[in-house]
């Protein structure tokens, strides 16, 4: 996902984010504090700045933002007690 917004860096730097990449923003942004990487962080950071304030909130609430593999695979659900 780093290699889609790395190509599309010009698109972006001229046009603003384009609605086609919101999922990649969004698995970015939510994925991001979870992976403990510092450039990841700075890249979510970076995307934080570029993107609506509700957008980038909506990241950590709204599930239905995230890329479905990764959705599944990087959060933490506890398994019920018994």
């Amino acid at each position: 996902m780093c290699d889609q917004v790395s190509g599309r860096l010009i698109y972006i730097e001229k046009y603003g984010a384009p609605k086609d990449m919101n999922e990649t923003f969004a698995t970015l942004i939510h994925a991001a504090p979870k992976m403990d990487v510092k450039e990841l962080e700075e890249v979510a950071k970076q995307l934080a700045l570029l993107l609506d304030e509700g957008f980038v909130k909506e990241c950590h609430t709204n599930p239905d933002l995230i890329n479905k593999v990764v959705r599944q695979n990087i959060d933490f659900t506890k398994p019920e007690d018994g």
